[in-house]
């Protein structure tokens, strides 16, 4: 069976489930590729660290984690365009432990999680 456009786009019209899955798989993608061109290394990249700490600010707080400021220049770099409102977004969803940040086990969970341990990824 080939799935068409349109049939992707049913399911995802009938299933709000399907499509908020979809949309956080995109927000993390998008967060990984901005890492890795900011780090200018091939992806996937296995160190969180390193990753983690070129993408923090100066004002990072290490137990809230990377806020607006640090996400924000992320991905602009990336996609000049990107609003406070997506990078919000982007927080949210990244954000496992509701700290308003992303902290530094969220995010080595994004580059070297085992899939079986955490549902989020």
């Amino acid at each position: 069976y080939e799935m068409l456009g349109r049939d992707l786009r049913l399911l995802v019209a009938d299933s709000p489930d399907i499509k908020t899955s979809l949309k956080e798989l995109s927000i993390r993608r998008d967060f990984k590729k901005a890492v890795v061109m900011r780090l200018q290394k091939e992806f996937p990249y296995h160190d969180p660290r390193e990753a983690y700490d070129a993408v923090k600010t100066g004002d990072c707080d290490e137990s809230v984690g990377l806020g607006l400021e640090a996400v924000g220049s992320l991905m602009r770099d990336m996609y000049p365009s990107y609003s406070d409102e997506e990078i919000l977004e982007m927080i949210d969803v990244l954000d496992l432990t509701n700290t308003g940040g992303i902290t530094f086990d969220e995010f080595k969970k994004l580059f070297i999680a085992d899939k079986r341990k955490s549902a989020s990824i």
